[in-house]
């Protein structure tokens, strides 16, 4: 969980394809995509050369939305576990199993493996949600620190599940508020591919039949904009603890769905966690 030294990256996920689902990850809005990376190229900044092995352990918990769109809440508790090779490769309950690729040393570039939940099948008196199954993402992203803020921006592609591509432009800033606390605070916007919004915003002929109202299928573009923040405190060169926050609004096509939930939906959640 470092976002500045002593302690590097607390904050999105790889669940099933690593130990257990944490908080963080891809699908659980209304966090914002950079928060699941907030302060790690700012810590790389900080530091003249990256240690060989960087290992952080602790337990992570928040109240987030159950899906995308959703208004009912889900508690989210689990491991948290974040182990880093130098500046090359990360295997992480909240940034995904990835890689970061040659890049100049103001950008982080890399690939990585993260995990969407899906949406579990429910019925309403107004509608019916079909089930959306579990899948891995690949995801690509690049970001550049212009200190103390950092733009950064990121494409997924889901193996199975929603079965769509998704993308997220993020800006946010770093602003220290003692030595050894700092607030990450920024806005995000996403958009999708219409199979990604139609999975999750749309109504199929047989979803209609089981009564979630006429068809409607929405149109790639904007899928919902987040304003999020992280506070986190370094206790000592080993604990850290972490605050995080956010609130997303839907776009778009998604916002005229008539099987979507609330329009926006606050959420958040902690994390605590020792480096070694």
């Amino acid at each position: 969980m470092k976002r500045s030294r002593p302690w590097r990256c607390l904050a999105p996920m790889l669940a099933a394809l690593l130990f257990i689902p944490g908080a963080h990850g891809a699908g659980t809005a209304p966090l914002a995509e950079w928060q699941s990376s907030a302060g790690v190229l700012f810590d790389q900044l900080s530091r003249q050369s990256p240690p060989t092995w960087t290992t952080t352990l602790g337990l992570t918990s928040a109240r987030l939305a159950e899906y995308a769109g959703a208004s009912s809440d889900r508690e989210w508790t689990g491991p948290l576990v974040d182990v880093r090779y130098r500046d090359r490769w990360f295997a992480s309950t909240e940034e995904g199993l990835g890689v970061n690729l040659p890049s100049p040393p103001t950008m982080r570039t890399g690939a990585a493996l993260t995990y969407d939940f899906g949406r579990p099948a429910a019925r309403g008196p107004n509608h019916a949600l079909p089930g959306i199954h579990a899948a891995p993402e690949l995801k690509l992203f690049a970001e550049e620190a212009f200190t103390p803020a950092l733009v950064r921006f990121d494409v997924r592609r889901a193996i199975g599940g929603y079965d769509g591509w998704v993308a997220d432009l993020s800006l946010y800033a770093a602003l220290p508020l003692s030595q050894s606390l700092v607030l990450f605070a920024g806005p995000s916007v996403t958009v999708a591919d219409g199979n990604y919004l139609q999975r999750y915003f749309g109504v199929d002929a047989a979803a209609a039949s089981a009564g979630s109202g006429p068809l409607y299928r929405p149109h790639a573009g904007l899928e919902s904009a987040a304003l999020g923040a992280t506070l986190v405190w370094s206790i000592d060169d080993h604990w850290g603890l972490e605050g995080y926050g956010a609130c997303d609004r839907l776009l778009g096509s998604a916002a005229d769905s008539p099987v979507r939930g609330s329009l926006s939906h606050p959420g958040g959640g902690f994390a605590l966690g020792y480096q070694f």
